[in-house]
């Protein structure tokens, strides 16, 4: 069985909604009305971004361990958008955001999708916090396994990482 599969998150969320936190647990479709190209763009070249759109369109292709399918493209798009979500939320609302996205986000560089991650979702969200201009720097805490690569390359901007394996 490939480790990445829909059944990672839906395992998430049902013991989420059977914890003694559910009622406290606000659960939110990602926005779709953004221009999250250009956000993606922040991190990852024009070129890499138009290649997971064509391996989407065609229907396949694959980045390392990442492979695309037919709605690749579009729920890494949503994915991305959950996490810009999660930072508005954050800094219009004054709440802390959890964002449940598959996709992950981690591992994912500027050319090339890697660790199951088609784009860099943690470091997209880091650099349109700072874009925002209410805040001056970000901290990222990855408890993966092993680190986040493609969040490692960005850290230059501002963004500090905590790798916890």
């Amino acid at each position: 069985m490939h480790p990445e599969q829909p059944e990672r998150l839906t395992a998430i969320v049902d013991r989420l909604r059977s914890s003694t936190v559910a009622d406290q647990i606000q659960w939110l479709n990602p926005s779709t009305s953004r221009n999250v190209i250009k956000e993606i763009e922040r991190v990852h070249s024009t070129k890499y971004i138009e290649q997971v759109r064509s391996y989407s369109a065609r229907g396949w292709g694959c980045f390392e361990s990442t492979q695309i399918s037919p709605q690749s493209f579009e729920v890494a798009c949503l994915a991305v958008n959950a996490w810009l979500d999660g930072v508005d939320t954050v800094l219009q609302v004054g709440r802390p955001s959890f964002v449940l996205a598959r996709p992950p986000g981690h591992h994912a560089l500027k050319d090339e999708g890697m660790g199951f991650c088609i784009f860099c979702n943690a470091a997209i969200a880091a650099l349109y916090a700072l874009e925002i201009g209410q805040i001056k720097r970000v901290g990222i805490l990855d408890w993966d396994v092993h680190h986040g690569n493609g969040t490692q390359v960005f850290s230059k901007h501002k963004t500090v990482i905590i790798p916890i394996a």
